[in-house]
C-alpha cells in the first residue's frame, strides 16, 4: 500500500514538472504587438492571419485552464497525503513485530522528506502559477481588446463592402437607366422622324385626293359632255347620212355601217390619192433636196460674210497696229514680227475666204437655173394639188355641209372624222381594257354601254374591297401612275412649245421670203410641217386617252386612299400614346439623373474624403522624411566635427613632436606639453593662466565635441584657423616662422 502510495507520489511529482515546463514555453512565447486597423501592420494582416493568431492565443487559454484543473488535483492529492499521514499514526498503536515498525518508520520518513521537497515545489508552483494568471489576465483583456478591434474592423469592412456594393448597384442602375435613356432617345427620335414622314404623307395623299377628285369632277363633267357630243354627232351623223334613228335598231350601228361604206369609198379614193401622193412625194423629196442645197448655201454665205467683216474688222485693227508698231519700231520689234506674221495669216485666209466666195457664187448661179426649172415643176404639181383638193371637198362635202376647197378646211373635216372613229374606238378599247383588267370573264362586247357599265362598277367594288389589303402595291401603282401623268403632262408642254416654235419659224420664214418662188417653197414646207405636226397632234391624242385610261383606273384607286387616312388616324392616335409613354419615361428619366446626381457628389465626397486621408498621409510622410533628413544631416555634421576634432588632435600631436603612429597619446600629456610650450609667449593675463581653463576642463571640453573650445593665449588662433595654418605650413614647409605661432 506504501509503495502504491509511493510511486503515486512520484508520477504526481513528475507531472508538475511538465507542467511547468509547458508554462515557461508559454511565457518564452513572444506576446503578439497590439495592432489597430489605422497602422500599417494592420493593412499588411489579412484576416486569416488575425483569426490564426486569434486560435493560438485561445489554445494557449485552454492549455493554461488545463493546467490549473491540475494544479487544483495535485492540491487535492497533497491534502489526501496530510490525510494519510493522520492516518498513519494510529498505527503505532497496533501492537506489531518490530520489523513491520521499522518498516513504517522508514516509509513516514521516506514520505515526510518527499512532503517537504513537494511542498517547497507546491509552493514555487503557486507561485509561478500566479505570474501565468497575471499574464494570462493581461493576455485576455489583451485578447478582448483585439477582439474588439477585430469585431469593428470587420463590421467596418462589412458596412465598406456593403457600400461599396450599394454603389455598385447604384453604378449599375444609373448605367441602366442612361442606356434606357439612349434608347427611349432613339426611339423618340425614329418615332417622330416616322410620324413626321407620316403627317408629310397624308398632306401628299390629301393634295393628290384633291388633285384626283377635281381630275375625276373634269373627267365626269368630260364624260357626260363626251357622251352628249356622241348623241349629237350620232344624230348629225344620221341626218346628214339620211339615216333613219327612229327605228328599233342602234343608230350608232346604222350610223357605222354608213360609214363603213364610206370608209370603202374612202379606201378606194385613197388608192387614187395614193398614186397621186407617190408622185406628189418624189417631187416633194426633190424640192427637198433642192431647198436643203440651197439652204446650206446660204448658210455658207452667211459664214463667209461674217468671215469678210471678222476680216475686215482685223485688217482695220492691224493697220491701227502697223502705224502703232511704225511709231514705236525700236520698242517693239518683236511684237511687229508677230503682227506681221498674223497679218500674212489673215491674207492667206482673206484669199482663201475670197476664192471660197466665188466657188460659192458659181454655184449659186448653178442652183438658180435648177430653182427655175423646178420652179415650174412645182406649179404644174401646184395645178395638180388645186384639183386634188376639189375633189376631196367635194367627196367630203354633203348636203348639210359644204367642205371649201382649202387645205384647212378639209383637214378639218378630215380631223372631225377621224376624231369621231378615234373616240368611239378608244372608248370601246378602254371598255375592253377595264373588262381585262377588272378580270370580268363575261363577255361584254355585244352589251349595251350602260349594262357594260354596270358589270364593271360591280367587278370594281368587288376589287376595291379586296384592293385593302394590297394597300402598298396600290401606293406604288398611284405613285408610277402620277409620275406618268406629270411625264405626259410634261411631253405635252414640250410638244406645246415645239407647236409654238415651229409657227413662229414658219412666220419668220413668211416674213424673210419676198420672192414668189420663196414662197411657194415655203408653202410646201408649211404642208410638210403641217402634216408632221398632224402626226404629232394624232400622236398626242392617243397619248392623252392613255392619260385619261390612266386617270379613271386612278380615280378608282381612289377609294383605296380613304382607307389610307383610316389608317393614318389609327398611327396617330399611336404616336400620342407613344408620346405620351415617351414622357413618363423622360420624367424617370429626370428622376434617375437627380439620383445620378446624387450618388456622384456621395462618390465626389468619399473621393475627397480618401485624397484628404491621402494627403495627410503624404505630408506625415514628407514631415517624417524631413525629420530624417535633419538627422541625417546632424549625424553627417557630428561626424565631419569629430572627424575634424581627430584631425586637430592628430596635428596638434605632431607640431609637439609625437609619433602618432607607434602608440596612442594620452590627452593629459599631450595638455602638459603644450602648457610647457604655450608658457613661456604667454602673459600672466593670459588666459592659459585662469584656474576656470584648467588641464582637467579642457580636457572634458575636448572629449566633449570641442562644443565650448577655450584657447591657450591672446595670440592663438581657434581650432579651425589652426587647421588651416597647419595646412599652409604643410603646403611651405620652408618657411619656419608660421610653425612658431603654436
Amino acid at each position: 500500500m506504501a509503495h502504491f502510495h509511493r510511486s503515486g507520489i512520484q508520477t504526481d511529482s513528475r507531472k508538475p514538472r511538465n507542467i511547468s515546463s509547458r508554462m515557461q514555453d508559454f511565457l518564452d512565447d513572444a506576446p503578439m504587438p497590439y495592432i489597430t486597423p489605422a497602422t500599417p501592420a494592420s493593412s499588411s494582416l489579412t484576416y486569416s492571419e488575425l483569426e490564426e493568431h486569434m486560435k493560438m492565443r485561445v489554445e494557449k487559454r485552454e492549455d493554461l485552464a488545463a493546467l490549473e484543473t491540475r494544479n487544483v488535483t495535485a492540491q487535492d492529492f497533497l491534502r489526501n497525503l496530510d490525510a494519510r499521514r493522520v492516518s498513519f499514526d494510529p498505527l503505532v498503536d497496533v501492537p506489531d513485530s518490530r520489523p513491520q515498525l521499522s518498516h513504517y518508520k522508514l516509509i513516514a520518513d521516506t514520505t515526510h522528506s518527499e512532503y517537504a521537497a513537494l511542498l517547497v515545489k507546491f509552493d514555487s508552483q503557486q507561485s509561478e502559477v500566479r505570474d501565468l494568471q497575471n499574464r494570462l489576465a493581461l493576455k485576455e483583456a489583451s485578447m478582448e481588446q483585439m477582439k474588439a478591434e477585430l469585431e469593428n474592423y470587420k463590421e467596418n469592412s462589412a458596412r465598406q463592402a456593403s457600400l461599396i456594393m450599394s454603389l455598385r448597384d447604384h453604378v449599375k442602375g444609373t448605367e441602366t437607366l442612361s442606356a434606357t435613356k439612349s434608347q427611349a432617345d432613339t426611339s423618340l427620335r425614329a418615332l417622330q422622324r416616322e410620324n413626321w414622314e407620316l403627317k408629310e404623307s397624308v398632306t401628299e395623299l390629301k393634295d393628290r385626293l384633291r388633285l384626283q377628285l377635281s381630275e375625276r369632277e373634269d373627267a365626269e363633267h368630260k364624260a357626260t359632255h363626251m357622251e352628249r357630243r356622241l348623241t349629237d354627232i350620232t344624230a348629225k351623223l344620221a341626218s346628214c347620212l339620211k339615216i333613219n334613228t327612229k327605228g328599233p335598231d342602234n343608230p350608232l350601228d346604222a350610223v357605222i355601217l354608213k360609214v363603213s361604206e364610206l370608209c370603202e369609198e374612202h379606201f378606194r379614193q385613197q388608192v387614187k390619192i395614193a398614186s397621186l401622193m407617190d408622185a406628189l412625194a418624189s417631187q416633194d423629196q426633190e424640192f427637198k433636196a433642192s431647198r436643203e442645197t440651197i439652204m446650206k448655201l446660204v448658210s455658207e454665205v452667211s459664214r463667209q460674210k461674217r468671215a469678210a467683216a471678222t476680216c475686215t474688222d482685223e485688217m482695220k485693227v492691224l493697220k491701227k497696229e502697223r502705224d502703232e508698231a511704225l511709231l514705236a519700231k525700236a520698242t517693239s520689234n518683236r511684237e511687229g514680227k508677230l503682227l506681221w506674221e498674223r497679218l500674212e495669216e489673215s491674207q492667206k485666209a482673206w484669199d482663201a475666204s475670197r476664192q471660197e466666195q466665188l466657188h460659192t457664187e458659181h454655184e449659186k448661179k448653178q442652183m438658180g437655173d435648177l430653182l427655175h426649172s423646178k420652179l415650174q415643176e412645182a406649179k404644174a404639181a401646184h395645178h395638180l394639188y388645186k384639183t386634188f383638193l376639189s375633189q376631196l371637198a367635194n367627196l367630203l362635202s354633203n348636203g348639210l355641209i359644204t367642205v371649201p376647197e382649202s387645205e384647212e378646211a378639209v383637214t378639218e373635216r378630215i380631223r372631225e372624222l377621224c376624231s369621231q372613229v378615234k373616240d368611239r374606238k378608244d372608248h370601246l378599247k378602254f371598255v375592253n381594257e377595264l373588262r381585262k383588267k377588272l378580270k370580268v370573264e363575261e363577255d361584254i362586247s355585244e352589251d349595251p354601254l350602260h349594262s357594260q357599265y354596270d358589270v364593271l362598277l360591280t367587278r370594281a367594288e368587288e376589287l376595291g374591297s379586296l384592293d385593302g389589303e394590297s394597300y402598298s402595291d396600290c401606293k406604288n401603282l398611284i405613285h408610277i401612275l402620277q409620275k406618268k401623268v406629270t411625264s405626259q403632262k410634261e411631253k405635252l408642254e414640250s410638244k406645246k412649245t415645239e407647236l409654238e416654235g415651229l409657227y413662229k419659224k414658219i412666220k419668220t420664214l413668211e416674213g424673210a421670203k419676198e420672192t414668189q418662188f420663196l414662197l411657194m417653197m415655203e408653202k410646201k414646207q408649211k404642208s410638210e410641217t403641217v402634216q408632221k405636226l398632224e402626226k404629232k397632234v394624232e400622236k398626242l391624242q392617243d397619248q392623252l386617252s392613255e392619260a385619261k385610261c390612266s386617270n379613271q383606273t386612278l380615280k378608282n384607286k381612289l377609294a383605296e386612299t380613304k382607307n389610307l387616312q383610316v389608317k393614318t388616324a389609327e398611327q396617330s392616335k399611336t404616336i400620342e400614346v407613344l408620346n405620351k409613354s415617351l414622357e413618363a419615361a423622360e420624367k424617370i428619366k429626370d428622376k434617375a439623373a437627380q439620383k445620378v446626381v446624387s450618388l456622384k457628389t456621395e462618390l465626389d465626397h468619399t473621393e475627397s474624403e480618401v485624397r484628404e486621408e491621402k494627403e495627410r498621409a503624404q505630408y506625415m510622410l514628407e514631415a517624417i522624411s524631413n525629420e530624417l533628413r535633419t538627422v541625417k544631416r546632424a549625424l553627417e555634421q557630428v561626424a565631419t566635427r569629430e572627424k575634424r576634432l581627430i584631425d586637430f588632435r592628430e596635428s596638434v600631436t605632431r607640431l609637439l613632436g609625437f609619433n602618432t603612429n607607434t602608440m596612442s597619446i594620452p590627452d593629459h600629456e599631450i595638455l602638459s606639453q603644450l602648457k610647457s610650450s604655450v608658457q613661456p609667449y604667454g602673459n600672466q593675463g593670459d588666459p592659459a593662466h585662469n584656474p576656470d581653463n584648467s588641464p582637467a576642463g579642457l580636457h572634458y571640453g575636448f572629449r566633449d565635441g570641442y562644443n565650448k573650445p577655450q584657447y591657450f593665449g591672446a595670440t592663438a588662433a581657434p581650432p579651425s584657423q589652426a587647421k588651416v595654418q597647419y595646412v599652409s605650413s604643410e603646403k611651405k614647409p620652408g618657411k619656419a616662422a608660421k610653425s612658431a605661432k603654436w
